[in-house]
């Protein structure tokens, strides 16, 4: 049986591939420009997987899957502003053909 900091050591480094995989994705979008210039990579990882394991903390806590359903609502919503052109209708916003990396960006969300 596993030790708690060997757990712990092991969901870290689950943790820092997936961080570092959504980082990747917004860098490239900002360098192909796809993503606007400005944004911060690091921190809109931190904010969406803080965002999303909140919500998933409070589904839990409350057995009511609408806070994930919000987090995700609300993610799509920001993350439309971060790309250059309009976002795709499929993500509650106006409109427009998807970009790679905002699609990725919304499948992140979503998984």
């Amino acid at each position: 049986m596993a030790s708690i900091a060997e757990l712990r050591k092991r969901a870290r480094g689950d943790a820092a591939h997936d961080w570092l995989y959504a980082r990747t994705i917004i860098e490239q979008g900002i360098e192909s420009g796809e993503l606007i210039p400005t944004l911060d990579a690091g921190a809109e990882v931190e904010m969406m997987i803080a965002t999303m394991e909140g919500s998933l903390m409070l589904a839990k806590l409350f057995d009511d899957s609408r806070y994930v359903l919000q987090a995700s609502a609300h993610f799509a919503v920001h993350a439309s502003r971060m790309v250059r052109a309009p976002a795709p209708a499929s993500w509650g916003v106006r409109v427009g053909p998807p970009l790679a990396a905002a699609a990725l960006l919304a499948e992140l969300s979503a998984g």
